[in-house]
């Protein structure tokens, strides 16, 4: 099971005759812990076009001074009000973004922080100075940025999304929950929404809440390949052993050589037994050797 990040629990084979075990020296391969943020499924706002004299060229290196005199650049700027202000931080927020695309992560903080102090109440340039702050790891400082960007649009349903899964992040179960629901109730057909507050209600244990989420995502995404996978889990979990299979087949229709759904649907159907062994042990042989001994 998919208990303990980082590691994965070998099972206990029952051998068919003649057959060597499969899992012999596979201890210790990382699991699959299909967490909250997941590519793509927090969400950005992203630059203005018209800023583009102020970007950043991608196809350029960039040294950190480089950016520092940018930076410093746009503080003459700061003393501006009205529409010129916001023209002014719209083309710095555009360089921070492109500093995002980029994985500099610290230079979209400054870009982002720069634009926050040309223009009061700039919505853009909080929410997306918290998704680069949870990329920072720093998550105290994105929900901060969050719950500013909820002052300034308090029904934007992705803001509540972002927030609930820094708040995952820092193991707030229950807080998270709320933003997830507050998401859904203002964008009830986004199933992302949906399975990260799965997945929290399946770290707080309570598997049947997060089954009816991770149900809800596959009604709206039949493709959503995590929410198969934790589905099938928590099925696992509860002892439900056929649903776990069914989950779990479902998972591999849509990537057929993950091996974690294969090394899991092998786990359920050894436990089965009984006719299912022969699958079980074909499973099992797909999950690779290691290189190395």
């Amino acid at each position: 099971m998919p208990v303990t990040p980082g590691r994965m629990e070998a099972p206990s084979l029952s051998l068919l005759p003649g057959k060597e075990n499969p899992l012999e020296h596979r201890l210790n391969q990382a699991s699959l812990e299909c967490p909250a943020d997941v590519p793509g499924s927090v969400h950005e706002v992203s630059g203005r076009e018209d800023g583009a004299s102020w970007r950043i060229n991608p196809n350029e290196s960039q040294t950190q001074d480089d950016n520092s005199r940018q930076i410093s650049a746009c503080a003459s700027s700061s003393a501006l009000r009205g529409d010129a202000a916001r023209g002014e931080a719209e083309k710095v927020h555009a360089m921070g973004y492109d500093a995002r695309k980029k994985g500099d992560y610290k230079t979209a903080v400054a870009f982002y922080t720069k634009a926050i102090s040309m223009c009061e109440g700039f919505f853009k340039a909080y929410f997306n100075r918290g998704f680069a702050y949870d990329k920072l790891g720093e998550y105290e400082k994105a929900i901060a940025d969050y719950s500013k960007a909820l002052e300034i649009e308090p029904k934007n349903a992705y803001v509540y999304y972002n927030r609930g899964v820094s708040l995952d992040k820092l193991q707030r179960y229950d807080e998270a929950i709320y933003n997830f629901s507050m998401a859904i109730t203002l964008e009830p057909s986004k199933a992302d929404f949906y399975h990260n507050r799965g997945f929290a209600f399946r770290k707080k244990l309570e598997y049947e809440k997060a089954i009816q989420d991770y149900s809800k995502a596959i009604s709206l995404n039949p493709g959503h390949f995590k929410a198969h996978y934790n589905k099938a889990a928590c099925f696992e979990k509860m002892g439900k052993l056929p649903e776990a299979e069914v989950s779990y087949e479902a998972a591999l229709k849509m990537q057929p050589g993950n091996i974690n759904a294969l090394h899991y649907l092998a786990t359920v159907q050894e436990k089965m037994g009984g006719r299912r062994l022969e699958s079980a042990y074909a499973n099992f042989a797909l999950y690779p050797l290691p290189a190395k001994l």
